[in-house]
């Protein structure tokens, strides 16, 4: 089971998030949030010294996609201003969005 929602968060850091947010981000309001909370997983899975082969499939399966695709996402998404760069989401906004 740990394996199956290991691959359901890979898939959701790599598509379903931008896709469908109002269906998998049902608790995390934010895909931000979703993106920190994975991203905290990550950080103390690698910080785990564990041989256990679900463990390490985790870790290996998260850590990349964050550090890829999920990494890729966020920095894609930021807005750049004379005064820095900032990011801004509203779930609330999807259904005018176009939707592929």
């Amino acid at each position: 089971m740990a394996r199956d929602i290991t691959d359901f968060l890979v898939y959701a850091v790599e598509d379903a998030v931008d896709r469908r947010p109002d269906l998998i981000l049902m608790y995390y309001p934010s895909k931000y949030d979703f993106y920190w909370f994975v991203g905290r997983l990550v950080g103390v899975l690698e910080r785990m010294k564990s041989n256990d082969q679900d463990l390490l499939y985790i870790k290996e399966k998260l850590s990349n996609v964050m550090r890829g695709k999920g990494t890729d996402k966020i920095l894609g998404e930021k807005i750049v201003s004379k005064e820095g760069f900032y990011w801004v989401e509203f779930l609330g906004n999807f259904g005018k969005k176009n939707r592929t």
